[in-house]
């Protein structure tokens, strides 16, 4: 991938899950689209999640991160999480939630969509 490197898409605990495990489809959009569209960089900061991890760190049962479509984003600033959530949406992003310094972004098409959220 030009923008990124196959060791940012990894589960954080360590375990075996990367790049390969990710959505094919997901890695292209983040890169060809997203990525394209924003034209700035992106510091990802959780991709893909093991059933362990992703209850370690509250995560839905059916969470986007368990299939590889689903990306935390470190938004440094409102500008940045404005851009950001801008160029998700014009480039089909339906799944959006909103963090203190990071933003969810995914993919999923099994899960509700049209929908935006906060973390607390």
């Amino acid at each position: 991938m030009k923008n990124f490197k196959d060791d940012e898409f990894h589960c954080n605990c360590g375990c075996h899950l990367g790049v390969a495990h990710m959505d094919r489809s997901f890695l292209l959009w983040i890169e060809k689209k997203l990525r394209v569209v924003l034209n700035e960089p992106i510091i990802l900061i959780s991709t893909i999640r093991c059933e362990g991890y992703n209850r370690l760190v509250g995560g839905e049962d059916d969470s986007a991160h368990l299939t590889g479509e689903a990306a935390d984003i470190y938004t440094p600033d409102t500008g940045y999480r404005s851009r950001l959530i801008s160029a998700a949406k014009a480039c089909g992003c339906r799944r959006i939630g909103i963090a203190a310094d990071v933003t969810h972004l995914d993919r999923s098409i099994i899960l509700p969509q049209d929908v935006m959220w906060t973390y607390y």
